[in-house]
């Protein structure tokens, strides 16, 4: 492998029905870990990933986290039907941030603000969690984002056709459609 690099399992805590790990996130003021699964789980690892710990005490909620993001010392996941739970303590107990539910989107982090799509809205903090602001009916609905630290991208789809694939240089507060001609 290049630079000598090798990669090795590294699950130690975390049980064989607990499913895909979903999503995972460093927390550099912890030097914590944060790994959810596909059953619903949130898993922390503070030795690199040698070992992790369950970290699920007052999540709500049901199913899997659609995403975990940490943010100035904070983490936060999104449940399904529990909306955002946020954490100080490197997950030794959450409490409720956005006490919506519905149909939840990605979570992501962008420039130090929170965004998070919630079926047809989408929802930003700029305090890591302690307030949200909604922007309602948003084109992209309950979506995938990604940031490429410029650029916000979203993209939602319903069933098996492309719904829409929209961008935000305005770190969410505004969106534009791209056109479907040629998506899959």
């Amino acid at each position: 492998p290049p630079g000598g690099a090798v990669w090795e399992p590294s699950d130690a805590g975390i049980p064989t029905g607990a499913g895909n790990v979903d999503d995972l996130e460093y927390e550099p003021v912890s030097e914590t870990y944060f790994a959810t699964t596909s059953t619903g789980e949130v898993y922390a690892s503070a030795d690199g990933g040698a070992n992790w710990e369950l970290r699920n005490s007052g999540l709500g909620g049901i199913g899997s986290p659609s995403s975990v993001v940490a943010l100035d010392g904070a983490v936060l996941t999104s449940r399904p039907l529990g909306a955002v739970f946020r954490t100080t303590d490197q997950g030794a107990s959450w409490s409720r941030s956005l006490g919506e539910s519905g149909s939840p989107g990605t979570m992501i982090g962008h420039r130090g603000r929170l965004l998070f799509t919630l079926d047809r809205s989408l929802y930003f903090s700029d305090d890591a969690g302690l307030t949200w602001v909604e922007i309602p009916n948003v084109p992209h609905g309950s979506s995938v984002m990604k940031s490429d630290g410029d650029l916000v991208l979203a993209f939602s789809r319903s069933g098996t056709a492309s719904e829409a694939l929209a961008y935000s240089a305005t770190d969410g507060l505004s969106w534009h459609l791209l056109p479907k001609d040629g998506l899959p």
